[in-house]
């Protein structure tokens, strides 16, 4: 007997003329899900983080967090074909797409990841 299972992703379109320096400044994440389970089995201990964000010259952007009673961290993003759509290789493999905002009061940030071999997808409210 042969089993084959598929799992399906839509494709997350990014924000239209996605403006990297629209986008910087000081954001706090209200709202995350996510399917991935180490997220899942520390999200009791979690408290929401602010990120302070910052478009570089060439489209990238530079993602300083902080974690309320944790560390910080600082990671690059390096745009990805369209505007809007960016890379993290300092943690292998993750995937964001800025899929909506209106740069001053919302934005809904997609990210995949893989993480422990499993791959994963977050969805951030800032």
């Amino acid at each position: 007997m042969l089993l084959w299972v598929s799992t399906a992703q839509a494709e997350v379109l990014v924000q239209p003329d996605f403006d990297a320096q629209k986008f910087s400044g000081l954001w706090h994440i209200v709202a995350m899900v996510s399917d991935c389970k180490v997220f899942l089995s520390k999200k009791d201990h979690l408290l929401m983080s602010i990120s302070t964000i910052n478009a570089t010259g060439e489209g990238n952007l530079s993602v300083h967090m902080e974690f309320p009673r944790m560390t910080s961290c600082a990671r690059p993003g390096q745009k990805v074909g369209s505007e809007g759509h960016f890379r993290v290789p300092a943690l292998g493999y993750l995937d964001v797409h800025m899929a909506e905002m209106d740069y001053s009061s919302f934005a809904l940030v997609y990210i995949y990841s893989e993480l422990v071999g499993a791959l994963s997808t977050m969805v951030r409210l800032q």
